[in-house]
């Protein structure tokens, strides 16, 4: 269940980067700088012999998270590969040589996601496009249940209806979209259909400024209660997030105008907020007041030791191999 909601969120993450028209590349994504053809990470356990530090056993890092994390992909075992183009070809977890997720890209848009674990297909993910480029059809297909995720855009971009669809028993769930237009805001409703009737699910509120530039998007779960905020700046990276437990705050991140987070507070108790720094190269410095990173960069500016430090004491260093194109 966690991997399949890890999966989850990873093409949610890519649905995002395709809709979006910010020319971003992956490369960028990942705050990696020059023309990288691959980032291959190691993460050893720390240790200070003879006053030297050095590095002990290397860490099992079980979860598979990936690079579109900025702060995750820096703490696995994995092997990054990119294109000339900037965008991700393969990302492969290095204590799993078979298993790996592999990208496709044609004209140089993102068409094809394939996640393999031990040389069996896991999950693929395909999209389809309109002629004018907006999402046609959108499909996940996870072997292990044996369905199909599909999900259907109109000439704008704007989801319409969404299937799930049961192989084995040929069992289908639709959930359909309507879109409203209200002075500066557009409003995206999803309902369940069973037996021809419609319920209520969710509701995606958007709210524009007078230069038609997104400023704030509300979600409304199945009760019609807002369960999150987030308003954006102009440059259309988030400002700042908040979640909501019915009317109550559970939890505030706010990011600066380059999309990195700098403040959360986790949980209902506004004494605890966790501050985050970033050097001048984009790198996070710190997490909080107990956790501090330092780097050692090469000439590209792309770090390739990373030490991590708890409570002044150095915990993980983790070696990052970069290959560059000619």
């Amino acid at each position: 269940m966690e991997k399949q909601k890890t999966l989850l969120l990873l093409l949610s993450i890519f649905s995002t980067l395709i809709l979006q028209a910010k020319p971003n590349t992956d490369l960028e994504k990942c705050n990696l700088q020059g023309k990288v053809k691959s980032a291959t990470q190691a993460v050893y356990k720390a240790k200070i012999k003879n006053g030297n530090i050095v590095r002990g056993e290397k860490r099992n890092t079980k979860d598979f998270s990936f690079a579109y994390f900025p702060n995750e992909f820096i703490r696995n075992n994995i092997c990054v590969s990119f294109n000339n183009n900037g965008n991700i070809t393969e990302i492969q977890k290095k204590e799993c040589p078979s298993c790996s997720i592999k990208y496709t890209y044609k004209d140089g848009i993102f068409v094809e996601l394939e996640h393999f674990h031990g040389n069996s297909l896991y999950l693929r993910s395909m999209v389809l496009y309109h002629q004018n480029g907006q999402i046609n059809q959108k499909g996940i297909y996870y072997s292990k249940s044996n369905t199909i995720l599909a999900k259907y855009f109109n000439m704008e971009g704007e989801i319409v209806l969404e299937e799930t669809i049961n192989l084995n028993t040929n069992k289908k769930d639709s959930s359909v979209y309507s879109h409203t237009v209200k002075n500066n805001e557009k409003i995206f409703t999803k309902y369940k259909i069973s037996n021809g009737k419609k319920t209520f699910l969710e509701e995606e509120i958007r709210i524009y400024d007078e230069d038609n530039n997104l400023e704030k998007i509300i979600f409304k779960d199945e009760n019609k209660e807002i369960s999150e905020e987030v308003y954006y700046y102009k440059t259309g990276n988030k400002k700042e997030e908040t979640l909501y437990d019915k009317d109550n705050l559970v939890s505030v991140n706010v990011y600066n105008e380059k999309g990195q987070i700098i403040e959360c507070r986790p949980n209902k108790n506004e004494s605890l907020v966790l501050f985050y720094t970033y050097d001048k190269f984009g790198n996070i410095e710190s997490d909080d007041k107990k956790i501090r990173y330092t780097y050692i960069y090469d000439v590209n500016n792309n770090w390739t030791s990373q030490l991590i430090y708890r409570n002044g004491k150095l915990k993980y260093i983790i070696d990052r191999q970069i290959e560059y194109y000619e």
